[in-house]
């Protein structure tokens, strides 16, 4: 794998006041399982208080409190659980 041309795919991406998540992920948010996201690319937040949005719809206010870059291999089992997955090859399917 040619990691340069990698390092030039990364997109760099601005995060608004919304944040969409799949409906499915909704129990979960509001009852403190998930509370990381896991993003493709870097993701830069405009605002440290955003609207989480499920399944189409406003669900609640959240504060960023710290945004980590990492690459795909440097995510761990820890990192899935945050994220509401039982380990990191569940989050990674």
């Amino acid at each position: 794998m040619n990691y340069l041309n990698e390092e030039k795919r990364i997109r760099i991406r601005y995060l608004g006041m919304h944040i969409m998540f799949k409906g499915k992920y909704v129990k979960q948010i509001l009852h403190g399982e998930k509370i990381t996201t896991v993003r493709l690319g870097i993701v830069k937040p405009k605002y440290d208080e955003v609207i989480i949005h499920g399944g189409g719809r406003p669900i609640c206010k959240a504060k960023i409190t710290r945004v980590e870059h990492k690459m795909v291999k440097q995510l761990s089992d820890t990192d899935a659980i945050k994220d509401g997955f039982k380990n990191l090859l569940n989050l990674l399917e």
